[in-house]
């Protein structure tokens, strides 16, 4: 970057050649240009000095309801939602998205006063805003609703999509003094809104081209998508790292059948889980304080023979079972106990950990103790997307949840190979190893080693690994 006094040198190079006329003309080009600086430091100093719009927040939340107009649509498109007070304007933003069918897509900001791009109005940026051009106002993350408005008739300005340019206008109808009993609930409204990027268009005229139904809204339908862990309102438990994958498949066909595995798949019983659990209860009971291994590291025919007896994908296999290396199955299942930290080998000795023995007695802690190593934070991102992929096709008891995980991470744009082609299911497969071997064998009986559906009880261990507390 060139200096001050670089410029200077080169600025008085190109003047020094100018005839008299065009020396005039440059003056009055400077002269405007310090006319605009000088009006846009005085503004800004305006703005620095003028009283502050916000109030103080309530101290006990309250509902408000608010009427939400979409400005200049014709006929009006408007809803009206029931906010608690105490919500900071970034959840306003959500609930707004929701209502009107927007995607979160593009910037957004909140201004009181005036226009939120009106000098005059004290406005309030979001998160992302503030990552390109940080102008120092107060960000939508740390302002709350009741800040902005306290007393019926109040307005807040709302903008989504600076090229779009969705603005809103939110107005105070009424306060209840009672804390409600959802955070945000949208409660009525006409007319559906506008598709997310479709240039701006508010009339019937120009609406009918894009939508299917112009008076079609269902309140109850935005309010359960309100409601979603995706929308933030809620904390559900689920991992933030789950959250956020499910999140880029939202408006995918699974988007919603991943958060009903989550939500509202019914959970297996205490008994169900002992009977599942039982295959690596009993390889844990078999090896006890230690079994002696082959001089090459592997389990001896006797113990083969053994756990071929309790083990489902063991018990399914139709070849070769007279050495643990010729039968893929029972190696791969040792060693997802052993990366599980159930099982350990040294000095020739296959034994329990700690946390083995322990789980060969005790179900529930063995449950727990599953549900916290299926999903081990990776450094590549592919790996935990593919791992977080595989376990909610198998929390959705997909029959083939490596295919369908494949296809979840091609939608969010990767490929692999040299021809940069799609995501195939063994590659994902590859990535969860581990964890198919310990699913697969949460079964009651033989399992194929080729195909498998998962069981109701390995769907819900999928599902419970995917929360912040595995309980």
């Amino acid at each position: 970057m060139q200096s001050d006094e670089e410029i200077r040198r080169q600025f008085e190079q190109i003047i020094a050649g100018l005839k008299p006329g065009e020396l005039r003309d440059v003056d009055q080009v400077i002269a405007q240009v310090q006319g605009f600086a000088d009006q846009e430091a005085h503004e800004a100093q305006e703005v620095s000095t003028r009283p502050s719009l916000r109030r103080a927040p309530r101290t006990q939340p309250a509902t408000f309801t608010v009427r939400i107009s979409l400005n200049d649509s014709q006929p009006v498109i408007w809803r009206r939602l029931e906010l608690r007070s105490d919500l900071l304007l970034i959840q306003v933003h959500t609930a707004i998205q929701e209502a009107f069918g927007l995607w979160n897509y593009h910037l957004h900001r909140f201004a009181i006063g005036a226009d939120p791009f009106d000098r005059a109005a004290e406005r309030f940026d979001c998160p992302e805003e503030a990552t390109y051009e940080d102008d120092g106002f107060p960000l939508t993350t740390e302002v709350r609703l009741d800040e902005t408005m306290g007393d019926p008739g109040d307005v807040l300005h709302y903008v989504y999509d600076f090229g779009d340019n969705w603005d809103l206008t939110i107005e105070l109808e009424s306060i209840n003094e009672h804390e409600p009993e959802m955070p945000a609930r949208i409660v009525a409204g006409e007319r559906a809104a506008p598709p997310e990027d479709c240039g701006g268009i508010r009339t019937a005229m120009e609406l009918s081209e894009v939508l299917d139904d112009l008076d079609t809204f269902d309140p109850e339908a935005a309010t359960a998508a309100l409601m979603s862990p995706l929308a933030g309102f809620i904390d559900w438990g689920i991992r933030p790292e789950v959250l956020a994958f499910a999140s880029m498949l939202r408006w995918s066909p699974d988007g919603d059948l991943m958060l009903g595995a989550l939500l509202r798949n019914a959970r297996s019983t205490t008994e169900e889980r002992i009977e599942h659990l039982a295959p690596i209860m009993k390889y844990l009971e078999h090896v006890g304080d230690g079994v002696p291994l082959t001089a090459a590291g592997y389990l001896k025919p006797k113990d083969l023979d053994a756990i071929a007896t309790f083990i489902p994908a063991v018990e399914g296999w139709i070849h070769s079972r007279t050495r643990e290396i010729d039968c893929d199955v029972a190696l791969d299942f040792r060693l997802a106990l052993q990366k599980f930290g159930l099982l350990r080998k040294a000095k020739g000795t296959l034994s329990c950990t700690k946390a083995g023995s322990r789980a060969r007695r005790d179900p529930e802690f063995l449950w727990h103790h599953l549900a916290s190593r299926l999903l081990v934070e990776d450094d590549d991102e592919f790996t935990n997307q593919a791992r977080i992929a595989y376990l909610l096709a198998m929390a959705m008891g997909d029959a083939e949840p490596e295919e369908s995980a494949a296809r979840w991470l091609t939608q969010l744009g990767w490929n692999l190979g040299r021809n940069r082609g799609p995501v195939e299911g063994w590659v994902v497969r590859r990535k969860n190893d581990s964890a198919h071997d310990v699913l697969t064998n949460l079964s009651t009986g033989p399992v194929s080693w080729r195909d498998h559906e998962p069981t109701p009880v390995a769907s819900d261990l999928a599902r419970t690994a995917l929360f912040l507390d595995v309980a």
